[in-house]
């Protein structure tokens, strides 16, 4: 076996960074706030979604109020939801956006919703904020 020539060298070395993915940056909890948020709401856990909140939301909507709007949101839905996924979640210093879908059994088959959420950083770590027109029926 002969020495090898630089280039090919060149070539090993390159090659063997190639098809490696770069690891994931690591999140800082935002990703599974959303989905714990969106996961109560799936299974209708009112009070464990209400938990979810950022501290300002639940200072602005009682957690009977959260409830009541959390059922019209859900029913307005037009559909059973089954499952939540966080498809994207990006964080700009305190604040993100997750960007979720939502899955179930439709008419037709199975449906896809997809919904974006605003969080916020607190003392106790991330709570999504509510838009001020949650729980009212979406345009079609």
């Amino acid at each position: 076996m002969g020495r090898l020539r630089p280039w090919a060298l060149l070539v090993l070395v390159v090659a063997g960074g190639c098809g490696q993915r770069p690891d994931a940056p690591a999140g800082t909890g935002a990703r599974e706030a959303a989905l714990g948020y969106y996961e109560a709401l799936v299974r209708q856990d009112w009070a464990g979604a209400y938990d979810a909140l950022h501290p300002d939301s639940r200072r602005r909507t009682s957690q009977e109020q959260f409830a009541r709007l959390a059922g019209q949101h859900r029913q307005g839905l037009g559909f059973e939801p089954r499952e939540a996924h966080v498809r994207a979640c990006e964080e700009h210093g305190e604040e993100a956006v997750a960007h979720v879908t939502l899955t179930g059994p439709g008419k037709s088959g199975q449906v896809r919703y997809r919904d974006a959420v605003s969080l916020r950083r607190g003392e106790g770590g991330w709570g999504v904020v509510l838009p001020s027109n949650f729980g009212q029926a979406k345009p079609r």
